[in-house]
């Protein structure tokens, strides 16, 4: 029998990813980032965070900030699902950059 993962709460989420995102802002005020329009993204096993402008090396340690944070939040304890401790982490394609943390296979639910 398959075990089923956990699942996170869109609503816990969000309210992890603006406490991280306030920790980070309030520790690094030069980086402005429009939060309350940012998506939030969660790609199972590769990032679950927010996209950020390019390039990213400019907000290198509001990254680092913002992932320490939100690996920090137990409201996010089902990411660490079968991975262990949260690690911050940014995914970048193209001009396309996502700052967070790498998480496991948790579902979001409503």
């Amino acid at each position: 029998m398959t075990e089923r993962s956990k699942s996170i709460s869109l609503k816990q989420l969000r309210s992890a990813v603006h406490d991280a995102a306030a920790a980070a802002a309030r520790k690094h005020p030069a980086v402005r980032l429009d939060l309350e329009r940012a998506e939030i993204i969660n790609l199972p096993y590769w990032i679950c965070g927010i996209p950020v402008p390019w390039p990213i090396y400019e907000n290198a340690g509001f990254t680092a900030t913002f992932g320490e944070s939100l690996a920090a939040n137990p409201a996010v304890s089902p990411l660490r699902e079968g991975i262990g401790d949260l690690q911050v982490a940014a995914y970048s394609v193209g001009s396309n950059t996502i700052i967070g943390v790498r998480g496991g296979p948790a579902a979001l639910s409503e």
